[in-house]
């Protein structure tokens, strides 16, 4: 097996006020992880893991902190959140329609009895939709958010990251409610988008999140296109975007695979 390309992690942020100088400080908490701090006031700020490529690095993730003290470690970063989700869509043009599956991964991080960390998720639904306009990645996040607080899965005054693996460079704009998800929905309450990529780097959870919503969401567009049709058809939503949305819940299904603070690996590129 190939080696793991090795991450670099990186810190950034844009202060609050005008300032000359810039000063950073570097804590341990009282479970011995490792803090930055900036001392100025920080708005914006993010932790980004990534590795080296020829023509530019391949980010791995990227984790909004606000003005929370960041966390050097990604899995254990994103501890501060309530509940994770990870929101995917695959698309193809089936008989001359453009055809997307969006899937959803929910998940919860609870502390396990060897002091690790153990991720409960479960896979509650898919979201079949045609559209006529617009990118289905950002169709899929606002049916998908929409979906969820009708049936009171996700409540907005909660701390909630969402993984995302599409529109990296706009998700400072979503987080800060500049730019709409889509039309006019913009990112509801205390959500914030997290990026993570589906093909690389799953010892890190965005990442092992937003493969499984791939991977489901993968599964229910090729029986789609095999043929298989589904009844549970809404009328058209998101200003005419779509034609056609149906939503298909799952059976309830928890699993809880283990992670490591520090996970390692070396079957990742």
């Amino acid at each position: 097996m190939p080696d793991k390309k090795p991450r670099r992690v990186s810190y950034s942020f844009t202060t609050a006020n005008k300032t000359d100088v810039i000063e950073v400080g570097v804590r341990s908490s009282k479970d011995g992880t490792l803090e930055v701090c900036p001392v100025a006031e920080a708005k914006e700020a993010r932790i980004t893991t990534e590795y080296q490529r020829p023509n530019k690095p391949k980010i791995l993730t990227k984790v909004p902190t606000g003005d929370r003290p960041a966390k050097v470690n990604i899995n254990q970063a994103i501890e501060d959140y309530e509940l994770l989700l990870a929101v995917d869509t695959n698309t193809e043009v089936i008989a001359g329609q453009r055809l997307s599956v969006t899937a959803v991964v929910t998940a919860r991080l609870v502390a396990s009895a060897d002091a690790g960390m153990k991720c409960e998720y479960e896979i509650p639904l898919s979201i079949e939709f045609t559209s006529i306009h617009g990118n289905p990645e950002r169709i899929g996040w606002v049916l998908a958010l929409k979906e969820l607080l009708r049936c009171n899965r996700i409540n907005q005054s909660s701390m909630i990251g969402m993984v995302v693996d599409s529109e990296l460079g706009l998700l400072t704009e979503f987080n800060s409610r500049r730019e709409p998800l889509f039309g006019r929905d913009y990112l509801l309450g205390g959500i914030e988008l997290i990026y993570g990529s589906s093909d690389a780097g799953a010892e890190l959870v965005p990442n092992m999140l937003i493969k499984m919503a791939d991977k489901a969401s993968g599964t229910l567009l090729k029986q789609l296109k095999s043929g298989t049709r589904h009844n549970s058809l809404r009328a058209p939503t998101l200003g005419g975007a779509c034609t056609s949305v149906a939503i298909h819940w799952n059976s309830p299904s928890t699993q809880a695979p283990q992670h490591q603070d520090s996970a390692g690996g070396s079957n990742h590129p």
